[in-house]
């Protein structure tokens, strides 16, 4: 054979230097040999991508954007992350600073930095017939902490006998007293305004109760009971 026949059977593809091979001059070519380039999509079938992920063992760090479904989130993975709030109720112990009562229900329910104290309770004993400020004690959780003794931090509202115009009773902070007064007349919450000496709360005159005014509400009679609700911080 001639060296021109040689060559002719035995063309090296380095020497094709331009023009397009037709497809059937390229058979079964091997994926080692594609070294660069982007496949199309029709040339990757589903099953050869997906064979080769695996999301069993996803780290959650790989997620940066999206909404995962609430069904993926169980409650225990949200809750560990949600400070508990505190909760508690229970029975106190209503008290006065002068005069005498008997408790016939005191009960008080605590959900997180609020608490509502009841009381249904009876006056059997009057206090001293004078124009002291009068207050009740024994609030079951100590108020709120503001940094200023004046603030008020709870209130509520009071029935009992000759109570004609709806006292109300509130809450100064870091102070287990409970104060009480009349809904007409306003001054600071801690004032200790009163009025003259009178011996029922209808016939009080000031912004504060004084001990004179519990004469007939702590009596000791049949109609001598009181009730009142307060709901303050804490």
């Amino acid at each position: 054979m001639s060296t021109y026949e040689t060559n002719r059977y035995a063309f090296p593809a380095s020497a094709i230097a331009s023009g397009t091979l037709a497809d059937a001059r390229i058979p079964n070519l091997a994926t080692a040999k594609i070294t660069s380039g982007t496949f199309a999509d029709a040339r990757l079938s589903s099953s050869s991508v997906t064979q080769h992920v695996d999301l069993s063992n996803l780290n959650a760090s790989n997620l940066t954007s999206g909404s995962i479904p609430n069904a993926r989130v169980p409650s225990g993975a949200v809750t560990q992350h949600v400070s508990a709030t505190t909760q508690a109720t229970g029975t106190w112990t209503l008290g006065v600073t002068d005069g005498g009562i008997t408790i016939q229900n005191a009960h008080y329910i605590r959900v997180g930095n609020i608490v509502s104290a009841t009381v249904w309770a009876k006056g059997t004993s009057a206090p001293t017939y004078d124009t002291t400020p009068f207050a009740f004690t024994g609030l079951p959780i100590t108020p709120l902490n503001t940094g200023d003794a004046t603030d008020c931090v709870g209130w509520g509202v009071y029935g009992g006998k000759g109570a004609t115009e709806t006292p109300l009773v509130w809450v100064l902070s870091n102070n287990t007293n409970i104060y009480i007064g009349r809904s007409g007349d306003w001054y600071d919450a801690n004032s200790s305004q009163v009025g003259g000496l009178v011996n029922s709360l209808a016939g009080s005159s000031g912004f504060r109760f004084h001990r004179g005014n519990f004469t007939q509400q702590f009596g000791n009679s049949a109609d001598t009971y009181f009730a009142f609700q307060v709901n303050y911080y804490v």
